[in-house]
């Protein structure tokens, strides 16, 4: 966390409890001394600077520690964001339930309290908050925090009842958060009618395919269908858990019958059950087929080298994706040559970083702004050498995963996206061999950014920003959109 945020944090906090020592009730008066406001001041001035310093426990105990003295919902609200991102679950459980305490029907409370539960296993009392969620209008999909231990987001006012889509949505969050074998212990049995549609039947069925119960997603995907859920996924993870148990008839039509309903979006349904049902040389024949048709190349070749990398089969796997190392142009000899250390800046790879891991609070330009890794095709038509260098001959390694540092760590300079090998300055070995490039139609390549997204940037993106999301704290505003 940097340290103006960790400040305004600080700030908030003790202004708020600041004001409840200020307040002249009686009954405050009778149960807040100065003393333990001025404590609980101290207390929340230590747990910043631990949670500054990753010490989770410290941090999360002081909070808490605060909240329990003061009628503050939202220190509450922060002790309990803390704990449960530190996955300190004893000290999440007493601030969440000092939060509910304070304000007994915020989804966001019961929310905390739910979660709390699941990370110490006591699936009833998490059942009850989870009801006691829904009932008062959670559900609706969180924003990003934009700060560890900022807490839920509370459902907006009115109390309106969230779309069957954003309670599916949340199932899925509460599972990456507490794990699926206690998400889907608390759910069973879970008396709430919303979770008997289609929609939310579809995103109970998933996680019993991601905990590895078969039969139990196989039983909820029907209900879906039942429900009136969209064939096409449903067919799709009905054919997966068929799969899963080795019933391959059943997968078979079942992905075809996902292909009947979505031919489209579902194009791969047939190749990818196949890759699940171990029938390789089936799932290739497909790809092969599927490679052919506009639009699909991409995927199929993505697709194709998988299945070469796990049958060891190196030399047709593509190595086609490198890590950014930033902006400037990099000198990939310079160890050799005993020149200056090239500068990096990007979010993995940077100047500093031999002995340092690069932590979310670190990337102060932003997550959704900051690319970590981009394509980097090398079997794109007329990518070779420049004329002067090996006769203009295409480089033997095309398909190869290799560990070249020009192979792997690709910075922004200019040109984006190119097609032809050139040595743009023979003193710095500054190559458009580090670029990033690939060869969709329209021209561009795909981008992983550090939020987890995956965006396509046109290859006539303006140069400022497209340097811009290379770094990761240089102090830039760019929109990758």
């Amino acid at each position: 966390m940097p340290s103006r945020h960790l400040t305004v944090a600080v700030l908030q906090l003790l202004a708020g409890a600041a004001l409840v020592s200020a307040m002249s009730s009686p009954a405050l008066a009778s149960s807040l001394s100065q003393r333990d406001t001025e404590d609980s001041n101290a207390l929340i001035m230590t747990a910043e600077i631990a949670l500054q310093r990753d010490d989770c426990g410290r941090a999360a105990a002081n909070y808490t520690t605060a909240a329990q003295r003061l009628t503050d919902a939202k220190l509450a609200e922060r002790a309990a964001g803390v704990a449960l991102d530190c996955g300190q679950y004893q000290a999440a459980e007493r601030a969440a339930a000092r939060w509910r305490q304070l304000t007994p029907s915020d989804p966001a409370a019961l929310r905390a309290a739910m979660r709390a539960d699941l990370g110490l296993y006591k699936i009833d009392d998490a059942r009850s908050a989870f009801e006691a969620w829904i009932k008062n209008g959670g559900g609706y999909a969180a924003p990003k925090k934009p700060q560890r231990g900022a807490g839920d987001t509370a459902a907006p006012a009115g109390g309106a009842a969230a779309s069957d889509d954003e309670i599916a949505d949340q199932l899925g969050q509460v599972a990456q958060e507490a794990g699926v074998p206690a998400t889907l212990a608390m759910l069973r049995g879970t008396q709430v009618p919303r979770l008997q549609s289609g929609r939310a039947q579809l995103a109970l069925a998933s996680l019993a395919f991601d905990g590895w119960n078969y039969r139990e997603a196989l039983a909820l995907g029907q209900r879906a269908l039942t429900a009136g859920a969209d064939r096409a996924p449903t067919q799709l993870l009905l054919a997966r858990a068929h799969a899963g148990l080795g019933e391959a008839e059943q997968a078979v039509a079942a992905a075809g019958a996902a292909r009947l309903a979505a031919p489209k979006e579902q194009s791969f349904a047939a190749a990818d059950v196949l890759i699940l049902l171990g029938r390789e040389r089936e799932a290739r024949l497909a790809l092969e087929g599927l490679r052919d048709t506009a639009g699909l190349r991409t995927q199929a070749e993505r697709r194709l080298g998988l299945l070469a990398f796990d049958r060891g089969d190196y030399d047709e796997a593509p190595g086609s994706y490198a890590v950014c190392v930033g902006s400037p142009p990099y000198d990939q000899y310079w160890s050799y040559f005993g020149r200056t250390a090239p500068v990096c800046n990007g979010a993995i790879v940077y100047s500093d970083s031999t002995d340092h891991i690069t932590r979310f609070r670190d990337i102060t330009d932003g997550t959704a702004g900051t690319a970590m890794i981009g394509e980097s095709a090398w079997n794109i038509s007329g990518f070779s050498t420049n004329p002067s260098c090996n006769k203009g001959q295409n480089w033997g390694y095309t398909y190869w995963a290799n560990p070249y540092p020009a192979s792997t760590g690709f910075n922004t300079s200019p040109p984006f996206n190119p097609n032809t090998y050139i040595l743009l300055d023979p003193n710095t070995f500054d190559q458009t061999l580090m670029r990033f490039r690939s060869d969709h139609s329209g021209g561009g390549a795909n981008f992983l950014f550090c939020d987890g997204s995956v965006r396509f940037l046109d290859q006539h993106i303006n140069q400022a920003a497209y340097q811009a999301i290379s770094t990761y704290a240089g102090g830039e505003v760019a929109d990758a959109d």
